[in-house]
Formats: structure tokens, sequence, C-alpha cells
């Protein structure tokens, strides 16, 4: 919490040519910039980024003095790279815009599905020309598929029925 301040595009957690990391019940609040960074290839083409969890994060304050990121922020082609039931709340508020879900250029191959994403500057789910091959359903406590080729502001937007699911977790549950 609370960090990045001296070089506002640090990163909270970011993962460039990485895989089969998981990235879950983590407290991200608090960033001038973005909370997760997944990516590294601004291009078409496959790179060693793929197979990646991003799974039950809580992420709050985030964006309030840079723009062109997100609270979780993903950018190139990632074949199974997951982000499933993430929280972000309260993104941007600075000079520049933010995202809630942010599936920079060339993102393809990802399975989006069970996040919540409220009170966000801009977009809750952008999608800056993306393959055809991502699935976004289930976001937004909504059934079915997410209707998304470039952007989508969920409206209404919606909290998660149970917060306590999101963020560190206590050392008796198990996540599986």
């Amino acid at each position: 919490t609370d960090c990045c301040h001296l070089d506002f595009g640090s990163v909270g957690i970011w993962v460039g040519y990485a895989n089969h990391v998981r990235i879950e019940h983590n407290l991200l609040r608090g960033f001038p910039y973005t909370a997760i960074s997944i990516g590294w290839r601004w291009a078409p083409g496959l790179t060693n980024c793929h197979s990646n969890l991003v799974a039950r994060n809580r992420i709050e304050g985030v964006m309030r003095q840079l723009g062109d990121g997100a609270g979780i922020y993903l950018v190139g082609e990632q074949p199974g790279t997951r982000i499933v039931e993430n929280f972000v709340s309260d993104v941007g508020g600075g000079p520049y815009w933010g995202n809630g879900l942010y599936f920079d250029e060339h993102s393809d191959h990802m399975e989006v599905t069970g996040n919540y994403v409220n009170r966000v500057a801009d977009l809750s789910i952008a999608a800056n020309f993306n393959g055809p091959n991502q699935f976004f359903h289930d976001n937004n406590g909504q059934p079915g598929p997410t209707p998304t080729r470039q952007a989508v502001k969920f409206s209404p937007e919606r909290a998660p029925p149970d917060l306590s699911i999101y963020g560190p977790r206590n050392n008796q549950e198990r996540w599986k």
C-alpha cells in the first residue's frame, strides 16, 4: 500500500516475459500508476509470457497521477493467461484517464471472468486493438459473455456480494 511515490512510473506487481506466475490474494492500494502489469510486447506474436493467473486481488485507489494504465494492465498475446475474480475500485482521479482492466495492443488468448470493477474514472474494461480470441464472461455479476470488443463501462457498477474473498486471506482459508 501507498508505494511508488518516488518514481510515479513504478508498478506494484510487474511480470514481463514470465509464465505460470500466480498473483493471488493481494491488497494493492494507493498507487500513482498501475497496480498489476503483465506482458511486454505491443505487437503480434507469441513470447514467453503465457499461462499466468491473476486471481482474487483487491485493488483500490490507483492511477492517481499517471495515465495509460489500469488496476490490472495486460499487453500482447498471452495464451492461457486468466484474470479471475478480482475487485478493482477507485481508479483514476488524477489529471489523466484510468481504467479498471486494460488489455492493450495485441492482447489475445486470455480468459477474463468473475471480475468486478467500480468507481473508475474511465472504462471498466478497455480493449485496445485486441485479437479475436479474448474470452470475457461473467463479469460485474452478470452471467454470460461480457460485451466488449474495445471498451465497456459497467452500468450499473456493482460490488461483489462478499468482499472477504478478495485480497489477503486469513491463515485458515485454502485457495485451490
